[in-house]
């Protein structure tokens, strides 16, 4: 694996432990012949959790290994003792990591929430619940229930995971400007500087001391070249780790004005354009103006070239040789008079088990071609803990099914003998020759 590599997105996919299910049990103490119902509750499945980690920064963690799975809770036991829950797992990932859940398509859906913040967790595959042991439904009429629940099947999703880097500072400019080496001399970065172009393969981060105990966090973005907005190059697929950004460093290569006076203002002009084409907003952003080499120029010629980027840049321009360290304080000095502006505030995220619930019809029912469609996620629940197989476990179901008034909207909506109803992925009969219920 080079050391270059750097992985800002990826695809994975969570799996929540099943629910254990609930048993049929029974008192069995001596001198108590007729004890009652004694089946413990299935034990609640693992969860998934992805957790924000500040010693992570990259997804790299991801290339080979995709998938993830909670454990399943354990059946219950006699003496209603519930069986044991499965252990939840946290998967680490880095600062600025936004999640989003995947369609059945593939295609990327809602934001399930935004990592911007070390140890900062979020749920995003729930454990199913236990199933119910006899226990529970015995009542006057139904003394010895001979059926239980089964444990609710896991969460399952396929989720997309992108990087963006959490910098107060972005240094952008062409291939070979000086930016590995710019935030190498201001930050504690280390990064791999060479005399070729692209040298920076991946997003560098450092922290720049700014004293008196206030540092800010800079990363710069591998060199852009005309037509990166197109995917050209390698710094397109880099531009998004500085959306977060504050502050925009422009850095220009002040040896290219050796071969023309205006070729910094070019460069700066061709960056700026790809910026606005990848996101307008980034032009909203504070920028500062660099020429780097500029221990190369003679004086004539570099007054010549800052007056031009001044005239029409407009903003705050300074000059610097990475090589010597020249110019440095200069860079270090705005940045502190910019510290205000380049706090990060807490970007808003929500969890997804805090998520406000969807308020729902309780069922809805359409007809197509003689089916009768059943809609609800209270009633494809039941559905889902109802072994089918049981009688009492099936006259359990209708009666709960009654209390929805599905029952009573069916035979409103003309539903007949013998007539399919079609509930998610369950197909069931009606029947009314048992009171018309289904079976």
């Amino acid at each position: 694996m080079s050391e270059y590599s750097f992985f800002d997105s990826a695809t994975i996919e969570v799996i929540a432990g099943n629910g254990g299910d609930g048993i049929v049990g029974w008192r069995r103490e001596k001198y108590i012949p007729k004890g009652g119902p004694a089946g413990g509750d299935g034990g609640r499945g693992g969860n998934v959790y992805l957790v924000a980690s500040q010693d992570h920064n990259s997804l790299l963690a991801f290339e080979k290994k995709r998938k993830f799975r909670a454990e399943d809770g354990l059946a219950g036991s006699n003496s209603n003792r519930s069986g044991r829950f499965g252990n939840d797992i946290e998967v680490l990932v880095p600062l600025g990591t936004l999640v989003y859940e995947l369609n059945a398509e593939g295609t990327r859906g809602r934001m399930i929430g935004d990592l911007s913040q070390h140890e900062q967790k979020i749920l995003v595959a729930r454990g199913g619940k236990g199933g119910r042991g006899n226990q529970h439904f015995a009542n006057s009429k139904r003394q010895a229930p001979y059926f239980c629940e089964p444990g609710e099947p896991a969460e399952t999703k396929k989720i997309e995971l992108e990087l963006k880097l959490i910098a107060a500072v972005g240094i952008v400019g062409l291939p070979n400007a000086g930016k590995s080496s710019l935030i190498a001399r201001i930050s504690s970065s280390k990064a791999k500087i060479g005399d070729y172009a692209f040298t920076t393969l991946k997003p560098n981060l450092g922290v720049i001391d700014l004293g008196e105990g206030r540092t800010v966090t800079a990363a710069d973005v591998p060199g852009l070249i005309e037509g990166a907005s197109g995917g050209k190059g390698l710094g397109y697929q880099f531009l998004r780790h500085i959306e977060r950004t504050k502050v925009l460093i422009h850095l220009l290569d002040g040896a290219r004005a050796l071969e023309s006076a205006n070729y910094p203002l070019r460069d700066y002009e061709t960056v700026r354009k790809e910026l606005f084409v990848y996101n307008p907003d980034l032009l909203e952003k504070e920028h500062l103006v660099i020429l780097n080499k500029s221990d190369l120029l003679d004086d004539d010629l570099l007054d010549k070239v800052l007056l031009e980027l001044k005239e029409k840049t407009g903003t705050w321009i300074s000059t610097v040789s990475c090589a010597t360290g020249q110019g440095l304080g200069s860079i270090i000095n705005r940045l502190r008079e910019l510290y205000p502006t380049l706090q990060l505030n807490s970007v808003n995220y929500f969890k997804a088990d805090e998520t406000p619930a969807i308020v729902e019809e309780v069922f809805s029912i359409d007809i197509v071609e003689d089916r009768f469609i059943l809609k609800s996620p209270t009633i494809e629940g039941l559905l889902r803990v109802t072994d089918f197989e049981n009688f009492s476990a099936l006259s359990h179901l209708y009666a709960q099914l009654g209390k929805t008034g599905v029952l009573t909207a069916l035979k409103a909506r003309g539903i007949q003998d013998g007539d399919t109803i079609l509930i998610g992925k369950r197909s069931l009969v009606w029947s009314d020759s048992i009171d018309g219920k289904m079976v």
